[in-house]
């Protein structure tokens, strides 16, 4: 209790939602939950919260113009996004950030704009370097649609949308699954490819297994929120 402990649950906090998003649940399905981690504004305690996140493989999606560390990290990735655009696509998927030096700069840079009165340890600025050379970061902007940042955070990023499928956090009728449930229309034909070539071999059950795995989830969807509008409206009714 106190400020003093302010930050002291991230360790379980992580680690339990880790559990969950393996789909470890006792009585639950196993199957895995997809999972993204928001930041907003931010401070120095945010870090370690991202940082155990990505450790454990959790996306991030920092919401750009709200902010601090927010903004720091956004500032640095956009430098980097800029860079990679004129790169060669063969180069790979690291960013560019490496160079101890040029890091050091971007990062002064952008704390002296969005943290003028914070001052960053060593630990700090080591945790930023992991944070924006991760790969899992997604940025979202006022004129995004929140839905498909988070989808593609999910995702990975456009690569993984095309390319064969080797081991994912989520199978791709999940993925497919959620693209449709959140009307993010320009993943449904990547995705649904991606479903046959996963699942439409005859020793997978063929194209007839690919389409039966999605309506198994879109009707589990529809019938949690058939669900959901039945208690609510059971709520609602008993407080009249």
């Amino acid at each position: 209790v106190g400020s003093s402990t302010f930050g002291s649950e991230i360790p379980f906090r992580t680690q339990f939602e880790d559990y969950v998003a393996k789909g470890s649940m006792p009585g639950a399905m196993k199957a895995p939950v997809p999972r993204v981690m928001i930041l907003v504004n931010g401070g120095k305690i945010s870090l370690k919260s991202l940082v155990e996140a990505i450790r454990t493989g959790c996306p991030l999606v920092v919401c750009q113009g709200t902010g601090r560390i927010a903004d720091v990290i956004c500032s640095i990735l956009d430098v980097t996004k800029d860079r990679s655009c004129t790169a060669d696509s063969d180069s790979g998927s690291e960013l560019s950030v490496g160079q101890d030096a040029e890091f050091t700069l971007l990062l002064k840079a952008a704390v002296e704009d969005f943290m003028p009165k914070e001052t960053l340890t060593q630990e700090d600025v080591s945790k930023c370097h992991e944070i924006v050379t991760s790969g899992k970061v997604e940025i979202y902007s006022v004129n995004d649609r929140l839905e498909d940042v988070i989808l593609r955070a999910v995702l990975g990023n456009n690569r993984s949308i095309s390319s064969p499928i080797s081991s994912p956090s989520t199978g791709v009728w999940q993925q497919l699954a959620l693209a449709v449930q959140w009307g993010c229309k320009d993943y449904y034909d990547a995705l649904g490819r991606r479903l046959i070539q996963d699942k439409g071999g005859h020793e997978h059950g063929g194209p007839a297994e690919a389409i039966r795995l999605i309506f198994q989830e879109l009707v589990a969807f529809g019938w949690r929120n058939t669900l959901r509008e039945e208690r609510d409206e059971k709520s609602r009714g008993g407080r009249r």
